[in-house]
C-alpha cells in the first residue's frame, strides 16, 4: 500500500493563512471568492472570514491525468511489439529535453516520431524539427498524455486506440504552423499565441498545479475578475488597432487549454491565422464571454472581433508575457507569420 500524507486541521488552517498572506502581499483585492467543490469548501470558508468577503462554490466533475502517459506508453508499446514493429523510446527528463532529442536525432534511422505528451511536448518536437541543421523532417503522431491536450482534441486523437490505428494505417496530412519572432528569439507555434489575459491565466495556472487539469479554468475565472487592460498596437492585413486590449489571440487550432473552443472556425491547413480580439470591456462582460468559450458561442458577442490573416504584429511599450502553445515563453513585441502545410502528421 502506498504511503499516505496525513494533514491535521491545524496544519490545514495554517497553510490557508499563509495563502491569505500571499494574496494580501500581492496587492490583489478580490471582490468575491469562488471555491471548486468539494475540496475547496473549507479553504474558501476560512479565506472568506479572513478577507470578510462573500464566497461562491462551483460543483465540477474533475479528471485526473496522473500517470496517463505511462498507461498510454504501455498500450502503444505492447501493440508495436505484437506487430513486430521495431521502435526506440526516450523519456523527457527536463524542459527542452525533447527539443534537443529531435534536433539532434539521426533522422535517417526512423520513419516517424510519436509523442505521448501534451501541447508543451508537441511544441518542443516541432521546434526541434524546424531548427535541424539538415532541414530534414519526419511525419509526427500524437497521443493524449498531457493536461489540456488541445491539439489532439482538434485532430480527434483523444482516444489512444484511434490514434494508434491511424498512425499504423499511414494516413497523413500536412498542417500549418506559425513562424514567430520577438526581439530576442525566433521560434514556431502550432496551437496559439496569446497576449494579455491568456498569459496571465498561464502564469497563475502554474501556481495552481495541485488542481490538475482544472487549474486552467480556475485561473481563467480569477484573471477575468482582475480585468487587466494593456495598450498595444495591433497590425494585420491593412488594419491598425491602437487600443487597450483584454486579450489578443492568434490561433491555428480550434481548441486551447482544457477544452476551450477559442477559435471555432480555425483549420489546421487553410494557410490562415484566426485572430480574436477583445478590447476594453467590463468585468461582467469578460466573465460572460469566458462561460461561452467551451462551446464557441463567445464569438457571437459583438465585443469579440474575429479576423483571419496571414501575418500580424503586436507592439507594446512594455514587454508583456506571451502564451505560446499553452506555456509562457518570450515577451511582446512579436510578429507572427503562417507557414502553410509545413509539418506532416498522421491523421
Amino acid at each position: 500500500m502506498s504511503e499516505k500524507l496525513i494533514v491535521s486541521w491545524d496544519d490545514y488552517y495554517k497553510t490557508v493563512e499563509k495563502l491569505a498572506i500571499m494574496i494580501d502581499e500581492s496587492g490583489y483585492k478580490p471582490d468575491i471568492l469562488i471555491g471548486i467543490m468539494r475540496g475547496a469548501a473549507p479553504m474558501i470558508d476560512v479565506l472568506s472570514r479572513i478577507f470578510k468577503l462573500k464566497c461562491a462554490y462551483l460543483a465540477v466533475e474533475s479528471y485526473s491525468g496522473k500517470g496517463i502517459g505511462s498507461k498510454i506508453f504501455h498500450t502503444v508499446s505492447k501493440e508495436l511489439k505484437t506487430r513486430n514493429i521495431p521502435f526506440d523510446f526516450k523519456f523527457s527528463e527536463k524542459p527542452n529535453h525533447i527539443y534537443s532529442i529531435v534536433k539532434n536525432l539521426t533522422i535517417q534511422d526512423y520513419d516517424r516520431i510519436c509523442c505521448i505528451g501534451g501541447d508543451g511536448s508537441i511544441h518542443e518536437i516541432i521546434n526541434g524539427l524546424m531548427d535541424r541543421s539538415d532541414k530534414n523532417k519526419l511525419p509526427l503522431s500524437f497521443f493524449p498524455g498531457g493536461t489540456g491536450n488541445a491539439f489532439v482534441r482538434d485532430i480527434g486523437f483523444l482516444d489512444t486506440k484511434k490514434a494508434l490505428s491511424r498512425t499504423l494505417e499511414n494516413k497523413k496530412r500536412k498542417i500549418d504552423i506559425f513562424l514567430c519572432k520577438t526581439q530576442k528569439k525566433q521560434f514556431y507555434s502550432f496551437n496559439i499565441v496569446g497576449w494579455g489575459i491568456p498569459s496571465d491565466i498561464n502564469i497563475l495556472a502554474e501556481k495552481l498545479r495541485f488542481l490538475g487539469g482544472m487549474r486552467y479554468n480556475v485561473a481563467s475565472l480569477i484573471e477575468v475578475f482582475k480585468k487587466k487592460q494593456r495598450f498595444a498596437n495591433l497590425q494585420f492585413n491593412d488594419n491598425t488597432m491602437k487600443d487597450n486590449f483584454g486579450f489578443i489571440m492568434a490561433c491555428n487550432t480550434i481548441h486551447t487549454g482544457k477544452g476551450m473552443k477559442i477559435a471555432p472556425f480555425a483549420k489546421l491547413d487553410d494557410g490562415l491565422i484566426d485572430l480574436l480580439v477583445v478590447r476594453n470591456v467590463k468585468r461582467l462582460k469578460l466573465l460572460s464571454l469566458f462561460t461561452k468559450i467551451f462551446n464557441g458561442d463567445h464569438i457571437k458577442d459583438t465585443k469579440v472581433e474575429y479576423f483571419t490573416t496571414k501575418q500580424l504584429s503586436i507592439k507594446s511599450e512594455k514587454e508583456y508575457p506571451l502564451n505560446i502553445d499553452g506555456d509562457n515563453k518570450e515577451t511582446s513585441p512579436i510578429t507572427i507569420q503562417v507557414l502553410p502545410k509545413e509539418i506532416e502528421i498522421f491523421n
